[in-house]
């Protein structure tokens, strides 16, 4: 399954049976006309059985369509950078290349069958050793550790 794929089967689970009706594009977004004070649309998430709070839904103006809004699940708000991991292509194609950057990895579960636990390693591994790792099937996802900004004042 490539990146998108993965990406699109999160957002199918994520709407689940509401999927198809919401029809929402390819980061998950819904987009809702605003056609007066009280009135809802189609695409209202209350329709849907979704309560229009913060921490269920993240709305925000559709600047591309003036008077109109969009929504979306807040289990997939950053479905865009996928929270900033990079997921490994099954050929190892994506993975970084020789440098002195340091990385973060995870393991989804999806690999073996003797592991169905997720598992976030806390240690930084370097590219060598994620692409050793990637070649046992222990890894799935990695991320570039970024350093600390020292503070200005």
């Amino acid at each position: 399954m490539t990146n998108e794929e993965a990406k699109q089967e999160a957002i199918k689970k994520a709407y689940g049976d509401n999927y198809e009706l919401c029809k929402p594009d390819e980061n998950g977004w819904i987009y809702h006309k605003i056609i007066g004070h009280g009135k809802k649309t189609f695409n209202h998430p209350h329709n849907f059985g979704y309560a229009d709070n913060r921490t269920i839904i993240e709305t925000c103006l559709d600047h591309s369509n003036p008077g109109n809004y969009k929504w979306r699940l807040r289990s997939i708000s950053f479905i865009e950078d996928n929270n900033s991991w990079i997921r490994i292509e099954p050929d190892g194609s994506n993975l970084p290349a020789t440098s002195p950057q340091l990385y973060n990895v995870y393991y989804d579960g999806s690999l073996n069958s003797f592991s169905k636990k997720e598992t976030d390693f806390k240690f930084p591994y370097s590219c060598i050793k994620i692409g050793i790792m990637h070649k046992q099937r222990l890894i799935t996802h990695y991320k570039p550790i970024t350093p600390e900004l020292k503070p200005i004042y």
